[in-house]
């Protein structure tokens, strides 16, 4: 059970991670291109992934949730944002704020599943 939970929570944590990286680099991109005439910005499509691990979640499928962390390819989520025409230094910095919480939440979430699993091989 505790490899179950550490190679699925685990590889979705470190997936998350990842992705949160590559949002703080198109977001940087966004900024360093705020000038360039016809530049669209960048974002990350994580909708999509959301969703099936939360339906995943919802209905206790841990092997769909193997097959969709095995899968997962953050950076195959980058498109052009759909309704942005021209980036606007000050979506972009909320963007950041809220990529920024993310990471943190992630981080600490990494950190509490690694007590997890120390304390469950050190039994207690």
């Amino acid at each position: 059970m505790i490899e179950l939970i550490d190679s699925i929570t685990g590889s979705l944590l470190n997936k998350s991670l990842d992705r949160t990286t590559v949002e703080n680099r198109l977001i940087a991109n966004n900024i360093a291109n705020i000038d360039t005439e016809g530049y669209r910005p960048l974002t990350t499509e994580f909708g999509r992934s959301y969703e099936k691990i939360r339906q995943a979640l919802s209905e206790n499928d841990f092997s769909d949730l193997e097959k969709i962390s095995s899968s997962w390819k953050p950076t195959e989520e980058v498109s052009i944002h759909p309704t942005y025409h021209s980036v606007s230094l000050d979506q972009e910095m909320v963007k950041l704020a809220n990529n920024t919480l993310q990471f943190q939440s992630l981080s600490v979430a990494k950190t509490k599943l690694s007590e997890i699993l120390k304390t469950a091989i050190k039994g207690g």
